[in-house]
């Protein structure tokens, strides 16, 4: 009788919905951000973990970024937590938020959201989107 306990146990096992997301992902990350004549887009690689205190979290992080994006997953879709972070660049402090989203179609990430820069009394708004593919 073990075996077929093993069996209803292993078969009542939910499976970690996360996982589909776990690994490497390469692709290419556009910024439009009208009122700074900014269109750019660059290629991004962004490491995906489950997070160990939050079983409905991802985490996702870059190489030569020190800060980390937190995502809550539903199914085969995220939606990020605010991430600010602060940058100086040519003497100016710029504090950047992005938020949105992103779902996932077998091993290709489709993202998008929005960016706002905040600089010197002034507030600059434009999207974001990417297109990442697992490794």
């Amino acid at each position: 009788m073990f075996p077929f306990f093993a069996i209803v146990f292993t078969a009542c096992e939910k499976e970690d919905q996360r996982d589909q997301y776990v690994g490497t992902w390469k692709g290419t990350q556009t910024t439009v951000i009208a009122s700074l004549n900014i269109n750019e887009s660059q290629a991004v690689t962004q490491s995906i973990t489950k997070s160990t205190s939050n079983t409905n979290q991802i985490l996702f992080s870059s190489p030569g970024i020190t800060e980390i994006a937190i995502a809550n997953v539903n199914a085969n879709a995220y939606t990020y937590e605010d991430y600010i972070y602060t940058q100086t660049s040519d003497g100016i402090t710029m504090v950047i938020t992005m938020t949105g989203g992103g779902s996932i179609n077998g091993s290709v990430i489709t993202e998008q959201g929005t960016i706002t820069i905040s600089a010197n009394g002034e507030t600059f708004s434009g999207t974001w989107s990417a297109i990442l593919n697992k490794q």
